[in-house]
């Protein structure tokens, strides 16, 4: 459910800003559209986000959510296909949860109105925990490889709403649009980077 009359609480300057320190691929168009997007959400609704890495991401969402939604981050945390396209094969999973606790734990300073919750774990494990038509939107950034996303987009379809919001990150991925493809979604970019929207 969407309700277009609700106003954020946290401005996006200051949400923007929080975001500086935390590593991460997202832009800032990127942040103000999900910021938007999370602003829709109806009190008490639900935004699932897959693939958090370190939270940068994260934080605009929930400064944009009702109070009284909850987010729900999931990310094993762990060397995928992206983190060694990224060069960070070398990196220790523990030391990268760490830095997203940080995050998490800024997030919930931020928005005590808001449940911020994690699931550490892969987020095929985690849809087995979800029922079906429990969340208001999905946001898919995780492993980029067409078989993952494939699979976050069928799985994850299911746990939304009818209607709900189903959208990710780094649509110009050959991975990515491939994966799209495959699980035969139309789709359009969203106008903010590298956002894909379900249409």
């Amino acid at each position: 459910m969407i309700d277009f009359d609700k106003s954020v609480v946290i401005p996006f300057e200051e949400a923007f800003k929080c975001t500086c320190h935390i590593e991460g691929w997202s832009q800032r168009a990127e942040h103000h559209w999900l910021y938007n997007a999370a602003s829709h959400v109806v009190s008490g609704g639900l935004w699932i986000e897959i693939g958090v890495w370190k939270g940068r991401s994260m934080i605009p969402t929930i400064c944009g959510l009702p109070s009284g939604a909850t987010f729900l981050g999931i990310d094993p945390h762990q060397d995928s296909l992206s983190a060694k396209a990224h060069e960070e094969l070398n990196w220790k999973s523990d030391w990268v949860h760490r830095q997203f606790r940080s995050s998490l734990d800024l997030a919930r300073e931020l928005r005590p109105d808001v449940s911020v919750q994690h699931l550490r774990m892969k987020s095929r494990d985690a849809a087995q925990l979800l029922g079906n038509g429990v969340a208001d939107a999905v946001f898919i950034d995780g492993a980029h490889d067409a078989a993952s996303v494939q699979s976050d987009v069928l799985l994850y379809n299911l746990i939304l709403r009818p209607d709900a919001l189903l959208c990710g990150h780094d649509v110009g991925n050959g991975g990515v649009s491939q994966g799209l493809r495959e699980a035969k979604i139309s789709y359009k970019k969203a106008g903010a980077g590298s956002i894909w929207v379900r249409t």
